[in-house]
């Protein structure tokens, strides 16, 4: 090996050490932001479900062995706080959500923390805040309500009989369990983000599958009811891929469905969403367009699928398609618009290689272009 090559690899290895060390510590503290917030919203709601019975059972059992004050702190630290945060978790105000379970659990564990509980073994019900901290508030906040904690154990005072000693060692303890529960929701994390990825993503073009593209027009129609916003709906099917396939097999057929794909990503603005809906279909979402734009988008597409080859072999692609906007009809439901675009779909595969747009008859289907 020569004296550059080994140069090279000094300065490689420890430049990408530091590199992947700093990405696990960012991880680690979730200075990174999440990509599985989707389901933030059923984690604080499970929370919810689960701590307001057992909350419930604890403050009866604290009351019926003579631990009054401690029984009441959690009565009232489950009543009062967790309904509210999970009416507000339905509502999306999830920020506001998580604090008021968080405030409860912190507040019993600190109630836990002073009194002590049956022969002090309420001390160590602290070590659990962590564990739902991590779990509702995610990596960042989770640190902190954390160490809000760890704070407070040096203030407030612990249970009779704690030594300064054991208090010491407590909070060594803590620190303990709060890396260990940080480390086990970083994996949690990144496990939910793969499953989510892999659930929402169409495995041979790597775009949107069918889930994740209904799912965002069901969010946009939604959003278009509300707000009165604009954007056209696109459907497009591949016309001769049962020739493709024919000619060079089904490794043929997913190379002209990649290619397409390929150029329906370059094509799209960053805004909008496109998807794979099944076999040569796709579908795109464009925000804020109306049917002129999908008419100029369609008619770019046609041109650039003209330039297919495999094997060292062309094949002119060619794709027809059906376009709605929120433009051009008051649409009061998600199923009649969706409806209507599979129409136009229809409508444009009898002449092939063509968009049929709303309003448009099948006599006078715009786009159609001679292969």
């Amino acid at each position: 090996m020569s004296t550059h090559a080994i140069v090279s690899w000094r300065h490689y290895l420890p430049t990408r050490l530091i590199s992947r060390l700093r990405q696990c510590a960012a991880e680690l503290i979730g200075i990174e932001p999440s990509t599985s917030g989707q389901d933030h919203g059923q984690d604080i709601r499970l929370a919810c479900t689960i701590g307001f019975p057992v909350g419930i059972f604890f403050a009866v059992f604290n009351l019926r062995h003579a631990f009054t004050a401690l029984g009441i702190i959690e009565g009232l630290a489950v009543l009062i706080l967790l309904p509210p945060a999970y009416l507000l978790s339905h509502l999306h105000r999830q920020l506001l959500a998580e604090n008021l379970v968080m405030l409860s659990v912190t507040t019993i564990t600190a109630a836990l923390f002073h009194y002590g509980g049956i022969q002090g073994t309420g001390v160590y019900w602290i070590f659990s805040l962590p564990l739902a901290a991590f779990y509702v508030s995610g990596q960042f906040r989770g640190w902190l309500w954390s160490f809000c904690l760890l704070a407070l154990s040096g203030i407030i005072p612990p249970a009779p009989g704690f030594t300064q000693t054991q208090l010491l060692h407590f909070q060594l303890a803590m620190l303990y369990y709060t890396a260990i529960a940080a480390s086990f929701n970083m994996l949690r994390t990144k496990c939910a983000t793969k499953l989510h990825s892999l659930a929402m993503t169409d495995y041979l073009t790597s775009i949107s599958n069918r889930r994740y593209f209904f799912s965002r027009l069901q969010d946009e129609f939604a959003r278009h009811l509300r707000y009165k916003t604009q954007f056209c709906l696109l459907f497009l099917d591949l016309d001769n891929m049962k020739d493709i396939n024919t000619t060079f097999g089904h490794p043929g057929g997913d190379a002209a469905i990649i290619h397409c794909t390929m150029i329906l990503n370059k094509m799209k603005r960053q805004e909008d969403v496109i998807g794979r809906l099944g076999g040569d279909e796709f579908g795109c979402l464009m925000i804020g367009a109306d049917v002129l734009k999908a008419q100029d988008f369609f008619a770019r597409l046609q041109q650039t699928l003209f330039e297919f080859t495999f094997e060292g072999k062309k094949y002119p692609l060619q794709i027809s398609a059906g376009a709605i906007s929120t433009s051009c009809d008051t649409w009061q439901d998600y199923d009649t618009m969706y409806r209507e675009a599979t129409t136009r779909l229809r409508q444009a595969k009898r002449v092939k290689n063509c968009i049929c747009c709303q309003g448009i008859t099948d006599e006078s289907i715009a786009g159609y272009r001679e292969p």
